[in-house]
């Protein structure tokens, strides 16, 4: 019975139309969120040491999608990682 149950389930969840334009609209909106954080937090950094406005655009494209690909659990070790061998080498 309960097999049964679970494979209706399952069927209804495969069979639903989610909308291609609510995830673009997700996806725009993301990229824009994390655009305007990354500028605020590295944009005089970017800024000083590139002039071209495409590799800046190129820039923050790669730290977008680095900060999506990478768990918050990863960049929380990353970060502590590196700050005990800043640490360490001193």
């Amino acid at each position: 019975m309960w097999i049964i149950i679970i494979l209706f389930v399952y069927k209804i969840i495969n069979d639903l139309d989610v909308s291609v334009k609510g995830a673009e609209k997700r996806k725009s909106r993301y990229i824009f969120k994390k655009y305007i954080l990354f500028k605020t937090k590295y944009g005089k950094i970017i800024d000083s040491q590139v002039d071209n406005d495409i590799l800046k655009t190129i820039i923050y494209a790669i730290i977008i999608y680095e900060n999506f690909n990478r768990s918050r659990l990863v960049r929380a070790v990353e970060n502590v990682s590196y700050f005990i061998i800043k640490n360490l080498t001193r």
